[in-house]
């Protein structure tokens, strides 16, 4: 019988409240909104009204949410003498799944049809810190940059300098290598000049010291042409690079991002980014930071040039 008068009250209320037009708004709109009873004697709380986009994200039929109280679902809501309507604050609901999903919510109160009512609104968190986190990284990104070009600007320690914009490239991409090779003068052989290794990941700079350009016929055609080597499976590189497939699986290397290093129209060597704990794509941040800090010692080294 108590079930039969809830029901019939939550009828009542939403023929009387909820026009044809008030649903189709509501359910336009991409905030959950849902509207429940604040003075109800019978169940405290009582969803009246749910639109699409909470139906959708909290997984209840908008009848199952209509037996529901809205504290039952609802975490984390301010109840202190500071709470102000206006005030945005973060709250959790919990869905039919069990799963606790995070909102920026705000809460009114208002009097309708002589009843007591609380209106919450909720944006999807997720995607609020998703933009905030991508508008740090941003940030970061342009803020590294700078910091790099204004290493290698007067008077600086070459060596130096280039390990330390290894180990920032490096920890900002998140790679197990950044290194930096040039070729001798002999210009027949090559070296690892500068490496910084993430923390537990074997150094392999004292071993790759003058090695024969020849040995690398396929890595050299593709430098010299002046593209990006962005291998993503080692595993998998073509027959023509077996030479290449083989050195780089000896030191484990799993995946990789190159580039050349020209001054003028002249190869001076490449720099570049490597993996051995994982196989996943390189992003093309990654590529863009590469490429910038190979512009900035190509300057670096034709300014050297003509002192």
């Amino acid at each position: 019988m108590l079930r039969e008068s809830i029901d019939d009250e939550i009828e009542r209320l939403s023929k009387r409240f909820f026009s044809k037009v008030h649903l189709d708004v509501l359910d336009m709109i991409d905030e959950l909104i849902i509207i429940f009873l604040i003075d109800s004697v019978e169940k405290p709380g009582q969803i009246i009204f749910a639109n699409k986009m909470a139906v959708k994200f909290l997984g209840y039929s908008l009848e199952a949410l209509q037996e529901k109280s809205f504290y039952e679902l609802a975490k984390n809501i301010p109840i202190d003498d500071k709470f102000s309507e206006k005030k945005m604050f973060n709250c959790e609901l919990i869905a039919f799944s069990g799963l606790r999903l995070s909102f920026l919510s705000s809460l009114s109160f208002m009097e309708h049809s002589g009843r007591s009512m609380g209106v919450f609104i909720g944006k999807d968190n997720s995607k609020t810190k998703r933009l905030l986190k991508e508008l740090q990284w941003r940030v970061d990104f342009e803020s590294l940059i700078a910091k790099i070009s204004s290493m290698f600007i007067g008077s600086f320690d070459f060596d130096n300098t280039v390990n330390k914009a290894l180990a920032e490239i490096g920890i900002f991409t998140r790679a197990d290598r950044a290194y930096l090779f040039l070729f001798n003068e002999d210009e027949k052989s090559m070296s690892n000049t500068h490496e910084w290794c993430a923390e537990g990941i074997k150094p392999e700079r004292e071993r790759l010291q003058n090695l024969p350009i020849n040995m690398f016929p396929w890595w050299m055609r593709k430098l010299r042409a002046g593209k990006t080597l962005n291998i993503e499976e080692v595993a998998k590189l073509p027959e023509e690079a077996s030479a290449e497939k083989e050195i780089l699986q000896a030191q484990n290397i799993k995946s990789l991002i190159v580039l050349p290093i020209f001054v003028g129209e002249k190869l001076m060597g490449f720099a570049g980014l490597d993996d051995v704990a994982r196989d996943t794509p390189w992003q093309e941040s990654d590529i863009k930071l590469l490429r910038i800090f190979s512009e900035i010692l190509s300057r670096a080294f034709e300014v050297s040039r003509f002192k």
